[in-house]
């Protein structure tokens, strides 16, 4: 079986902080919550997202050196039902920035595999993943010139409303879930997108449940 997601993500057009996202849980839900700005300078980073009733954990966090896009990723998993605005702030509003949540439903997942960084000029990152059935999450930062229109690698991932956001010619943020991933590795990204330098991608596996099999005896 492989994990049933819903994903939502704040404007990536602004530089209001902190930024919110109006989600409802159940329990055994499994909340993934991955982080942009277009720096990595220290003190602009993303702060760990809060909500009554839930306690988020880092899974990875960008290192704050180097010139490219910062991005993290935490996760919550939800031992109540419930529901409130996940926020998280930024330490400074220098520049345009933004989150994504993907909620993987209780009785569908079997919690976080795999999970990495990368930044490079690849517009794709690897990953070796556990499966079978599991599902892939990915936000990639690029300080390129902006753009609203991309090609999903690999093909049949889905974009949730606004998972692609651009501003003017200045970077391009993009949120990606895939679903019913084989296990072994698979490079997860996009082409066709804007022509920057460093493109940074945060993917997180989440896994399925293996599907029991019952044997037939013929008579």
């Amino acid at each position: 079986m492989t994990p049933t997601l819903a994903a939502s993500v704040t404007s990536f057009k602004t530089t209001t902080t902190p930024k919110t996202i109006a989600a409802t849980w159940a329990a055994g839900d499994l909340l993934i919550v991955l982080g942009v700005t277009p720096s990595n300078v220290a003190g602009q980073t993303i702060t760990t997202p809060t909500v009554t009733g839930l306690t988020f954990t880092p899974i990875d966090l960008e290192d704050t050196t180097g010139g490219h896009c910062w991005t993290g990723s935490w996760q919550a998993t939800a031992t109540s039902s419930g529901s409130g605005n996940i926020s998280a702030d930024r330490g400074a509003t220098v520049a345009a920035w933004g989150f994504a949540l993907i909620i993987a439903s209780a009785g569908t997942h079997s919690g976080v595999g795999v999970h990495t960084i990368a930044t490079s000029t690849v517009q794709t990152a690897a990953l070796t993943l556990a499966g079978p059935y599991s599902a892939v999450c990915e936000l990639i930062g690029d300080s390129g010139t902006g753009t609203s229109t991309v090609t999903l690698v690999p093909s049949g991932g889905t974009q949730p409303a606004g998972g692609t956001g651009s501003l003017a010619a200045t970077y391009t943020f993009i949120t990606i879930t895939w679903t019913n991933q084989a296990a072994g590795t698979t490079s997860y990204g996009v082409s066709a997108t804007p022509s920057g330098g460093q493109y940074s991608k945060i993917l997180v596996e989440i896994k399925g449940i293996a599907t029991a099999t019952t044997a037939w005896l013929g008579a």
